[in-house]
């Protein structure tokens, strides 16, 4: 039987779009995140990138479930990169090609992945290890407000930066409940130590400034007393040979002599004040020695 050449090519075309409609059919990409100790990984982003003009270009991407398995669908040939994430843990990268001549299937993609070294220091903190610190930056607050006699500014922050930065830290190791339950008392409680202790701090140095008045003006009354005397009379109770006692009007004071030895019992006079301490001498028909 004699058969058509044009007939023949339309049987042909028709024979190869099947065929590449069969190779072009959508292909898989899943696979399974897990630890060192094979523990799934949950919540890594995982994204297919397309190799294009010499860069990687974002097509799709994913997190993965709680056993740590992922899956994407690509329909493209080409190079295809696999790039798995996660805040705290190192990044993996996977490069799967489709080239003309293979047909777009399933394909798995395993990743172990491992924390960081930063996250690794921060894994072997322990909640009481936190309890520890906030509970030193807690006593810090207290140390400052309460048992100083002046508060410091660079303390204050210190403790700050030392609660902050903890349960920064426990936000990233432990359970969200257990740190919004650290953050509900340790926060609360360094604001309330911080405003009674200012209180505190302004009562007692209130108290130190009255006081201080206080004895300003009993020391501005002596002296006003003791610069009254100049040009009284009274008699040493005791031997001048620099210093001594003396009786002036009825007022027992410590005087020194203007010059020379008055003895006990010598009527003086009050020439003038070194300082708050009267100067005498000898008065009438008395002299020093």
């Amino acid at each position: 039987m004699y058969i058509r050449p044009t007939f023949f090519l339309a049987l042909m075309t028709f024979a190869a779009l099947l065929l590449s409609s069969s190779s072009l059919r959508g292909g898989t990409i899943r696979g399974t995140i897990t630890t060192e100790d094979d523990k799934p990984i949950r919540r890594v982003e995982v994204t297919i990138q397309r190799r294009s003009d010499n860069r990687w270009v974002k097509r799709a991407s994913t997190t993965t479930d709680e056993r740590g398995e992922f899956q994407l669908e690509v329909n493209e040939r080409g190079n295809y990169r696999v790039h798995a994430e996660k805040q705290g843990w190192v990044q993996k990268n996977r490069v799967v090609s489709y080239s003309a001549k293979t047909t777009l299937e399933e394909v798995k993609v395993n990743f172990v992945m491992k924390l960081t070294l930063v996250y690794q220091l921060l894994r072997r903190f322990q909640i009481g290890s936190i309890l520890y610190v906030l509970a030193f930056g807690l006593l810090v607050l207290c140390f400052n407000f309460f048992l100083v006699p002046e508060p410091s500014t660079g303390v204050t922050v210190f403790a700050w930066i030392v609660l902050l930065a903890i349960l920064g830290i426990a936000g990233m190791k432990i359970e969200w409940h257990l740190c919004l339950m650290l953050v509900a008392v340790s926060i609360p409680s360094a604001v309330l130590i911080q405003r009674y202790g200012n209180k505190t701090v302004a009562t007692r140095l209130h108290g130190e400034q009255v006081e201080l008045q206080k004895q300003m003006s009993t020391r501005k009354q002596e002296k006003d007393q003791i610069a009254a005397l100049i040009g009284e009379q009274g008699v040493t109770l005791s031997d001048l040979k620099m210093y001594g006692r003396a009786d002036i009007i009825g007022n027992i004071v410590t005087v020194r002599a203007l010059r020379g030895f008055i003895p006990k019992d010598t009527p003086v006079i009050v020439k003038m004040l070194d300082g708050s301490t009267p100067v005498v001498e000898p008065s009438g028909q008395h002299e020093a020695v």
